[in-house]
């Protein structure tokens, strides 16, 4: 698991395996070639594997994210 603290934006692979993110703190926009997803505090969403790169952007002061994958 991995535990990003955002104040702006970020990118991130998801490296062949789904990505599962969770918004401990704050607010972001999730997005990816095919779509976009903005969640807040308390919600999640699933990456799929076949999603190569996505960015997380924080919509406020800043955002916390839990990130958990099978490596």
């Amino acid at each position: 698991m991995d535990i990003f603290e955002i104040e702006t934006e970020m990118k991130d692979k998801t490296n062949g395996s789904y990505s599962h993110l969770f918004v401990r703190e704050g607010k972001i926009k999730v997005e990816a070639e095919d779509g976009s997803v903005v969640l807040s505090a308390g919600h999640s969403c699933f990456i799929p594997e076949n999603v190569l790169t996505y960015g997380i952007k924080s919509l406020g002061a800043k955002s916390v994210v839990l990130k958990a994958y099978i490596e």
